[in-house]
């Protein structure tokens, strides 16, 4: 049981911790800020307007057009 709690408790320390992240992101951003909040994206598509920078952990996405941030959020 206190393995359960510990665990549920690292869970909702993880998820505060990127929501703070998020949080950073900003219009106008360019993809080595981004990554350096975020870190490596878990996913990356590239678009004919642009590229889609994946990180599935929290289903989010930050949509780059002209290597600049022009949105993001979560899916």
């Amino acid at each position: 049981m206190k393995c359960k709690l510990v665990l549920i408790g690292l869970l909702l320390l993880a998820g505060c911790s990127s929501d703070k992240k998020y949080a950073q992101i900003q219009p106008g951003m360019t993809k080595q800020q981004v990554t350096a909040i975020l870190g490596p994206p878990n996913g990356y598509k590239l678009q004919n307007d642009g590229e889609i920078l994946r990180y599935s952990d929290d289903n989010r996405y930050v949509k780059l057009r002209n290597g600049r941030v022009v949105e993001f959020g979560e899916e």
